[in-house]
């Protein structure tokens, strides 16, 4: 008995943790991330209103200012969501939506990013919508986490997203021509704060959440993730969502 009040108590304690944890997150996101909005807002007003007196190089410290500046208020959302899935304060929003449509906003969103590497981004989407009950700002971040991951890792070749319906399921398809991974890095890929390199030498810029949200953020909504990759050959991504 003695031993089943101790289990409980470090239990509501480690709960507890989780929520102090959460509550001091927020606090500081917002205290970064308001005075970071009023940086960049007026850092853009600003490029705006130079824009034809701006040299080559200064125009482009303005955009690596912006990039960076998105770049870190990303991350704070990303630590965030992690905070509020593993403490639970995060509620799901169950509601009916095209999924089509969803996955279609976030690819039209990352076309100029697969251009800009000279990529070929391909759509393979039905005409007609295909609905399903979810949460929407789960799937749409762990398609965007997807589609920006397909993109940051090929350097040449493709990518390509699609929808469609696999007997009771929606599926959504995420395929590049990357690197690819081989099997150890397949079981580590979906794991917090894991990239394929770690270090202040890595190729990559992030802190390695991506996926790791991806499957948080498909665990809240029932929904399925299979990988199939291999070393020089690309990575394959397709999501099943119960309909």
């Amino acid at each position: 008995h003695r031993n089943e009040i101790a289990l409980r108590a470090a239990k509501e304690k480690a709960e507890e943790g989780e929520k102090l944890k959460a509550a001091f997150l927020d606090n500081m996101s917002h205290e970064i991330r308001t005075p970071l909005n009023s940086l960049l807002g007026f850092m853009g007003l600003l490029s705006d209103e130079l824009q034809d007196n701006l040299s080559e190089d200064q125009t482009f410290y303005f955009d690596l200012i912006q990039q960076n500046g998105n770049r870190l208020a990303r991350t704070m959302q990303e630590i965030l969501d992690i905070s509020h899935f593993s403490s639970g304060t995060y509620k799901v929003k169950n509601d009916l939506f095209d999924i089509t449509e969803i996955v279609k906003v976030q690819s039209e969103e990352k076309v100029e990013e697969a251009i800009a590497k000279n990529l070929k981004f391909n759509l393979d989407f039905p005409e007609f919508e295909l609905k399903a009950t979810t949460d929407e700002y789960c799937l749409r971040l762990a398609v965007a986490h997807l589609i920006d991951n397909a993109i940051k890792y090929t350097d040449e070749g493709h990518v390509t997203v699609g929808v469609s319906r696999i007997d009771a399921n929606i599926e959504i398809r995420i395929e590049d021509t990357g690197p690819g991974m081989d099997d150890e890095m397949q079981r580590r890929i979906f794991v917090a704060f894991n990239q394929g390199t770690i270090g202040h030498s890595k190729q990559y810029q992030g802190i390695g959440l991506g996926l790791s949200l991806v499957r948080v953020y498909l665990d809240a909504i029932h929904a399925t993730i299979d990988l199939d990759s291999s070393m020089g050959a690309g990575s394959r991504f397709k999501i099943h969502i119960p309909t």
